[in-house]
């Protein structure tokens, strides 16, 4: 194939005429329409951008897969895959029914999440409400830095250029009337693109091969996160992990269990941050006063953890394990994650999920 054309859609020559728009003006405009007169179209008030996600303003705490990813919470959308988090679930709310955390992370951009989605397992061809797969939406937006290596990772996870949505038409189609219809001063890189696509298109889908995810910030979202309490800079760099943090988050996990067994409800308390948000949505007042009320009435507590597997990027840590609890009048075995922060040189839970 030539690098300047397509071998079956030469009509993406539109897009170098675009490029004489933003380029000149009026007079690239004029310039862009001699000789192309048929890929000129008129503007349509018909035309309507496909829905962007955005972050959820409010809904359970900690954040499911959907909306950490809808957020560009790279930190809580591995936490999520870590938990064995249902990568098929979709968005519930209305203009974006059917998109899958993929979907989501592919229209915002956000590589590191794609990858890590699709390492984990995501179907690159997942359809939403309207039939589209996570590269119908890249192609129906604006174009961004790490779109080529989002369709290069979507492509060598399997994804098929061939699938056409509701419409009828496939990603390039899609690309092709966006970039013509919309107002998108970066009209330019969509060749690159367009050329990917058609490929994909020509080919059909490669056999699924694994996808590496980069090594991501961790605790840190790669988009804005409009929660109080968890907005990250996405352009900060990441901060250094303190020595020997593995060995210290295992400290302290073990001070905790064994503050709980104790019944010290004070100590047991303090391994927790200021800003910890109770799985059940309680206010974390409320479930203090609860867990006063039930350490201080069991006669006898005890708690054992094993199967501890430890992660630690900055000053954020993932830990999960096997808890054994065992008091006067409950028994129970859990898979428990919980998520830390290191705060003043201590570490400090933040997020505490349990499943059977």
């Amino acid at each position: 194939m030539q690098p300047e054309t397509l071998h079956r859609r030469a009509h993406l020559r539109v897009v170098r005429g675009l490029a004489g728009i933003a380029l000149f003006g009026v007079t690239g405009l004029a310039l862009a329409t001699v000789g192309n007169g048929p890929f000129v179209k008129p503007f349509r008030p018909d035309f309507h951008p496909v829905t962007r996600v955005s972050c959820p303003p409010s809904g359970p705490l900690p954040r499911n897969l959907i909306d950490a990813a809808a957020c560009g919470d790279l930190f809580r959308v591995r936490a999520r895959i870590a938990e064995g988090g249902d990568l098929t679930a979709t968005d519930p709310r209305k203009p974006l029914t059917g998109r899958t955390a993929l979907h989501h992370a592919v229209q915002r951009g956000d590589k590191d999440i794609v990858e890590a989605l699709l390492a984990a397992g995501a179907n690159p061809d997942a359809a939403d409400a309207a039939g589209n797969s996570a590269m119908h939406l890249l192609a129906m937006r604006s174009r961004g830095e790490s779109d080529a290596a989002i369709v290069d990772a979507l492509i060598q996870a399997g994804a098929d250029g061939r699938l056409r949505n509701a419409k009828g038409r496939t990603p390039l189609t899609e690309l092709l009337d966006f970039t013509t219809y919309s107002i998108d001063p970066a009209r330019i890189g969509a060749e690159r693109i367009g050329r990917m696509f058609d490929e994909a298109e020509a080919k059909g889908p490669l056999k699924a091969s694994p996808v590496q995810p980069a090594q991501a910030v961790v605790g840190q979202a790669s988009g804005a996160d409009v929660r109080q309490g968890e907005a990250a800079s996405a352009g900060d760099p990441a901060p250094a992990s303190p020595p020997g943090a593995e060995s210290s988050v295992r400290e302290a996990l073990d001070a905790w269990a064994s503050a709980w067994s104790a019944r010290n409800i004070d100590a047991y308390l303090h391994h927790y941050a200021s800003d910890f948000r109770p799985a059940d949505g309680r206010q974390v007042e409320q479930w203090r006063a609860l867990r006063r009320e039930r350490i201080g009435g069991a006669s006898s507590i005890d708690v054992k953890l094993t199967d501890v597997k430890i992660l630690v990027d900055g000053s954020r840590a993932v830990a999960q394990f096997r808890q054994d609890y065992r008091s006067d009048a409950l028994k129970s075995v859990d898979q428990k994650t919980l998520v830390l922060d290191n705060v003043a040189g201590k570490w400090r839970i933040v997020e505490e999920r349990t499943g059977r």
